[in-house]
């Protein structure tokens, strides 16, 4: 199931869900590379670490997908 979400939304569905969720880049060969991270939002500008492989992808696709884990209560990520 894929909700749109707004980015005002965003603060209350990191308070919600927790800092920790998985950034999902793309590399050379169309494969998916996953990796976990801690996000941060400061109200303007999300951001989070991200190791070498994810930043070589990133500069090449800059599209990323972040997902947050499913809470055992509700099981939607």
């Amino acid at each position: 199931m894929t909700q749109k979400l707004e980015l005002s939304g965003l603060p209350d569905r990191i308070r919600e869900y927790g800092r920790g969720a998985c950034l999902v880049t793309v590399g050379a060969s169309g494969m998916p590379h996953v990796v976990s991270v801690a996000v941060d939002w400061d109200g303007a500008t999300l951001a989070t670490q991200a190791g070498r492989t994810s930043r070589t992808n990133i500069a090449a696709r800059p599209e990323v997908t972040l997902l947050w884990p499913g809470r055992p209560d509700v099981g939607y990520g």
